[in-house]
């Protein structure tokens, strides 16, 4: 492909339709920019110029930066009203503003595809009941396959719906197979010769066509799964040579002609839910049409098919509307997208379309951006073709480095590879441009790229010490590292924040995070998926709930209270209790009401202005130790009050919105689903995936990308462009392996955008494992290691990190001195009326001790019991995370329960774990995983499961296993053997035996887990108990969640999941150890507690009873402790079950925990 033209402001033409690419750090915003300010120079107004980039974010910055080019050259426009931002906002106000031109309704509402579930619910049951019940499927994973493939498929795309089960299916499928097979039968007098090389030696030997010919044929005779004709021997290296090069290329074809036969039952499985695939997409459109309802995909679609019309109205209206369209990111691009934009402005004689992006930089082909299309695009008629090819981003170093890793063959060496074209210096384009100097260590100038040695744990031992290292300062107060500011033509210290770690996934990061965390660098996550689902979030919910009050009264007080212990003001349970709350002078209390005013009045700059500056959220949560979670408290303010602005809804509203963020019913308000806040207030190192950092730029990256290979066992389905550019839509083997392919080369594209994230110094990993014994590359990752190996050493410093010295202690201690260092620099406090400053910090700090992290928000009880949340190290340096306290040096919260306990279960001799793989994973990760598998699975499934065999052989399962393993942060792509493991465990565990307990009373029966139907159980039953008064009524201060409440008949039983490693899963032997014994030492507050509040729970519907000892009796089921790693099908093993010999009783103990508990 021929360069392109360079851009250039003062040559550029109204009536120009341009395609703009840009590499990394050319200025592609400024050019955007300087293009509006000439089109409205030249008389095109602002409101008429449309422009479209690829996320709110960066739409928000681009009208930024246009306001701030509008009025340094003095031109007219009202920035604010300009049609600036993302492809869904531009359809949207599109369907909303031409309805009727559209052809849709006036008040469409937007929603998520939730509903497809009932729909597809709905067909199986009341439509497709009798076509079910003639064929052999499961329909737990039929229900499945035809959800995931609803939500993917955008009725466009080919089906991939024919499978071959045997050899003469695969020969109608296959013109290849038939064009071989005709030439052997033409040949078949022929021969042909068989080199073989073997040590130096070469050997021949003769065939026939005919004898070939003759293997081939028996083949299809026996139509039987088939993987090629070995003609002549295994060893050595082997050649074909004959007369005809068709017989060559036929013989080598059936040597090994790479047949992939289907089982039948999975293609009847297939056909079954591709058959029925366009029928429920189509209803499903059509009933989101009826009911005034659109997804994000259904307004760009819609939209394309009114513009496509012949003769379309909305074209029209469009082209009137808008005289020009800018697109920015445009390799992010997709088919309906581009008909769009062509049709309406590239087609027209009388509008125009520039487009900018960078192929190089297309990553988001999970989100449908499809490459072809940009590049069919950019060949269209009338385009022409412009380039922005200097680096203003970067030092001259390292442009010139990265030059040399992206050139020929980084991005491939076939014809389809991308073309790269190296950038220029901003001094090498023009002499007016001064040089961009590299930066110093100890005053020494670092080459632009270090290549570190080693294993992912090495790697990441050896990037935390260099991040202390460059932050540590010397006696004149300047940082080692030094790095060029721009603005100011000089040199200035490296902060924390400078540093920038980027990783392909979140399980990239997970090795990184942990040896973070263990030195005690301060870091924060970008765009962190599960930002939502932590105390920080409670912590807005709380301060969000008491300002949308209308009063404190009645129950709303509680709410008030709710909000009170928080860290905005952390006022202590004893203040709680004073008549001060009464009376409306509180200076707290006028504090909320001002905020309700601002409420009242949308004002919510002021508001969030107000709550940083008049609480105490910042000074609780200032020190080093606690960094982290400020920055989360910083980044979802943030994002809550974007929200509030962006969407235009009330406090409610927003209330709502974040309380389905931490349950995973809602998405985040982003193009990708994530928050977008790069906390560049809070001095830490950022911690962020590639795509989180697409736009950003840092002066030091680390590079983590490679670690992780591609996962094996995606489960589907995989929509992939075939030869024909077609994008095609399957289910199978083959499309997995042809999506893989494509993934493999956006891998290409992702590293790019890596590597050139990086001003000044880049920190990049040669794994180990990228290598074989011998020391040749293999893997994924060839490409990238022959890229870094290559890099002339006048650019690179080469590091091998396997002898690296690890003194986690020693570390520690540095940041800890550096964190010092910079409190005393830059920490202020805020004015704390009436004590002094050290007073209050020092109450603080002991009311800290006191509450723990167990203020207002969700936890286990058995905490109390003195196990706090503590991380422990392997020998490898990873984290165990443990799992309620999963330890034994401990010093247990004791009650005396013997007495009145009644245990169904009696003594056992010692019972082992289950045999598990070597290597397995065990603490709280491991235990969250396990219990979202639990809470996800359909129990009654595990009927299903005759043996272990057949949960092991259970894809479905499977996949929902290894996602549960994924959400946790582990690398299970290469682990296919921990997810047989979980299932075992799981499979047991439904089996295992549990008696039945009605109140006092053990029954002598027994059931199963996997008898419990779904509508007679409930997952993460939250319950709330008020600490200091706890025969009150049960609400606020305290809260915790029962793993499952369960019913059976009349009688309501409690379980809680363990993934506990225990020296005995029976309940007890002659040495004490048992599940017995594991319950009374760490979970004897939690049971009472649970057990206790299921009563007051029934009580409250008034309906169980008049009184509690009547509930307790007729209506509990006792509690269940199930330790999932020692469950044995049919057995009891790995079980604690427990109730009491009355209400009273358990009423007593309960007592006694109130009495400690206001201790």
């Amino acid at each position: 492909m021929a360069e392109n033209k360079a851009f250039n402001i003062d040559e550029f033409k109204l009536n120009q339709n341009l395609f703009i690419e840009a590499s990394a750090g050319t200025g592609k915003t400024f050019t955007i920019r300087k293009i509006v300010a000439k089109l409205v120079k030249e008389g095109v107004p602002l409101s008429k110029i449309l422009l479209v980039t690829y996320t709110e974010k960066a739409a928000g910055e681009l009208r930024d930066r246009i306001r701030q080019e509008m009025e340094e050259c003095g031109l007219p426009g009202d920035v604010d009203s300009a049609t600036i931002g993302t492809i869904h906002s531009f359809c949207k106000k599109t369907l909303h503003d031409f309805a009727v031109e559209s052809k849709v309704p006036f008040d469409m509402k937007m929603t998520d595809d939730s509903a497809i579930e009932n729909k597809v619910d709905a067909l199986i049951r009341d439509v497709w009941e009798e076509e079910l019940n003639q064929v052999d499927f499961s329909l737990d994973e039929i229900r499945t396959a035809l959800i995931d493939s609803v939500k993917k498929y955008d009725g466009t795309q080919t089906l991939r719906d024919q499978f071959a089960t045997d050899l003469k299916e695969y020969r109608g499928l296959n013109p290849k197979f038939d064009l071989n097979l005709q030439i052997l039968q033409d040949h078949a007098g022929e021969s042909f010769t068989i080199q073989r090389e073997c040590s130096g030696v070469v050997t021949e030997a003769q065939k026939t066509v005919s004898e070939m010919l003759e293997k081939v044929e028996a083949n299809l005779e026996a139509n039987v799964k088939w993987s090629g004709i070995n003609a002549g021997s295994r060893f050595g290296k082997r050649t074909v040579a004959a007369d005809s090069p068709e017989v060559v290329e036929a013989t080598n074809y059936f040597r090994n002609p790479e047949i992939n036969l289907m089982d039948a039952d999975k293609a009847a499985k297939f056909r079954f839910v591709l058959k029925k695939l366009k029928e429920v997409h189509e209803e499903y459109q059509a009933d989101k049409l009826s009911n005034k309802q659109q997804s994000f995909n259904d307004m760009i679609l819609l939209v394309q098919k009114a513009v496509l019309e012949k003769n379309s109205t909305l074209c029209r209206k469009l082209r009137e509307m808008y005289r020009y369209a800018i697109i920015d990111e445009f390799q992010d691009t997709n088919q309906a997208q581009w008909d769009i934009f062509k049709t309406v402005f590239l087609n027209s004689g009388s509008n125009n379309l520039i487009v900018v992006g960078d192929p190089k930089q297309s990553i988001y082909s999970f989100q449908n951006a499809d490459l072809n299309v940009y590049f069919n695009a950019i060949h269209s008629p009338g385009f022409e073709g412009r380039s922005l090819g200097v680096n203003y981003r970067s030092t001259n170093a390292m442009i010139h480095a990265c030059n040399e890793m992206f050139k020929a063959p980084f991005f491939g060496d076939s014809e389809k590879a991308i073309p790269f074209n190296a950038s220029l210096a901003p001094s090498e384009s023009s002499a007016s441009n001064p040089e961009i100097p590299s930066p110093t260590f100890d005053g020494q100038v670092l080459k632009p790229v270090s290549i570190v040695k080693g294993s992912a744990e090495e790697f990441a031992r050896y990037a935390a010490q260099k991040i202390a290292e460059f932050c540590e300062k010397d006696s004149n107060g300047k940082t080692r590292l030094q790095v060029f500011h721009k603005e100011d033509q000089t040199f200035r210290n490296v902060k924390f924040s400078d540093i920038a770690l980027l990783g392909r996934s979140r399980t990239e990061l997970a090795e990184m995070e942990s040896v973070l965390a263990l030195s005690g660098i301060p870091f924060a996550r970008y765009k962190d998926a599960n930002l939502f689902k932590g105390r920080e979030c409670q912590q807005w919910l709380a301060l969000f709930r008491a300002v949308d009050a209308p009063d404190f009264s009645g129950r709303n007080r509680a709410i008030l209270n709710t909000a009170l212990v928080s860290d905005f003001f952390r006022i202590s349970f004893v203040d709680l209790e004073t008549k001060k709350w009464e009376d409306p002078r509180n200076p707290i209390l006028l504090l909320f009401a001002k905020w309700r005013t601002l409420v009242k009045k949308f004002r919510w700059a002021e508001l969030q202005e107000s709550i940083y500056g008049e609480t105490q959220i910042d000074k609780f949560l200032c020190e080093s130790s606690k960094l982290q979670s400020f920055a989360k408290v910083k980044q979802i303010g943030m994002y809550a009050f974007d929200y509030l602005y962006n969407n235009r809804v009330s406090l409610d509203e927003l209330i709502h919105h974040l309380e389905g963020l931490t349950s995973n019913s809602e998405d985040a308000d982003e193009d990708d689903g994530n928050l977008v806040s790069k906390g560049s207030d809070l001095d830490a190192v950022q911690l962020m995936t590639i795509h989180a950092s697409k736009g950003l730029q840092f002066p030091v990256v680390i590079s983590l990308a490679g670690n992780k290979g591609k996962y094996a066992q995606a489960p589907g389905p995989f929509v992939y462009t075939d030869a024909e550019k077609r994008r095609i839509f399957g289910l199978d083997d083959e499309s997995k392996k042809t999506r893989q392919a494509e993934e493999l080369e956006e891998w290409r594209r992702l590293l790019y955008v890596d590597y050139t994230r990086a001003e000044a110094l880049l920190i990049a990993p040669l794994y180990s494992h990228w290598f074989d014994d011998n020391g040749n590359l293999k893997g994924d990752f060839v490409f990238l290691a022959q890229a870094e190996m290559s890099l002339p050493e006048e650019w690179k410093e080469s590091v091998d990190a396997t002898d690296l010295e690890w003194n986690r202690n020693a570390l520690k201690s540095r940041v800890d001195a550096i964190l010092q260092t910079a409190d005393s620099e830059t920490k202020t406090f805020a004015k704390v009326p009436e004590e002094g400053e050290e007073e209050h910090r020092q109450r603080i700090l002991a009311l800290d001790q006191s509450l723990g992290e167990k203020s207002i928000f969700p936890y286990s009880y058995s905490s109390l019991s003195g196990h706090g949340d503590t991380d422990d190290v392997t020998k490898d340096g990873s984290r165990e995370n443990q799992e309620d306290g999963d330890t034994d040096d401990v010093k247990p919260l004791k009650i005396d329960l013997d007495p009145v306990r009644v245990l169904p279960f009696a003594p056992t001799e010692t019972v082992p774990a289950l045999e598990t793989v070597e290597g397995f994973p065990k603490g709280r990760l491991l235990g969250n995983a396990m219990h979202a598998v639990f809470e996800k699975m359909d129990f009654e499934r595990s009927d299903n499961w005759v043996s272990e065999d057949a949960v092991l052989n259970d894809s479905a399962f499977r996949a929902l296993i290894a996602e549960q393993f994924q959400d946790q942060g582990y690398e299970i792509q290469s682990k296919p053997e921990w997810i047989s493991q979980m299932a075992k465990f799981i499979y047991h565990t439904m089996n295992a035996t549990l008696p039945e307990i009605h109140g006092s009373r053990s029954m002598g029966k027994n059931f199963a887990l996997k008898e419990l139907p779904k509508k007679d159980r409930l997952s993460e039953m939250e319950f709330h108990l008020k600490a200091n008064d706890l025969d009150m009524d049960l609400h606020q201060f305290c809260k915790g969640f029962m793993d499952v409440l369960f019913v059976r008949g009349d009688y309501f039983s409690i379980l809680d999941w363990k993934s506990d490693v225990i020296p005995n899963y029976g309940v007890m032997n002659a040495e004490g150890d048992g599940t017995q014994t594991t319950v009374d030492k760490r979970y004897a507050v939690q049971r009472v507690l649970y057990s206790y509040c299921l009563i007051q729970w029934l009580k409250s519907f008034g309906t169980f009873g008049d009184s509690e000892e009547e509930i307790f009796e007729k209506h509990f089921g006792g509690v269940y402790y199930v330790f999932a790693r020692g469950c044995r099908s049919g057995e009891t093993a790995g079980l604690y079950a427990q109730t009491w010999k009355n209400y009273e009783d358990l009423k007593k103990e309960y007592l006694v925990l109130k009495k400690m508990m206001r201790a």
